[in-house]
């Protein structure tokens, strides 16, 4: 299930970034993106290697 997720938003947000480069005139487009995931995912769930950035908390 979380390998389907992240393929999945893997993909619409490449078409996103394709679209929007498109649309505009090629100035925009979405460069590095991270994506912050559950601290319960592990890499072998995933099926990509994880960071070992630290979470951050919203306030």
């Amino acid at each position: 299930m979380f390998v389907f997720l992240l393929l999945y938003l893997q993909f619409s947000l490449t078409e996103a970034s394709r679209s929007l480069h498109q649309s505009l005139d090629e100035r925009v487009y979405f460069g590095l993106i991270n994506i912050i995931v559950p601290e319960t995912w592990t890499a072998s769930h995933c099926q990509t290697p994880l960071s070992d950035a630290h979470p951050i908390s919203s306030k």
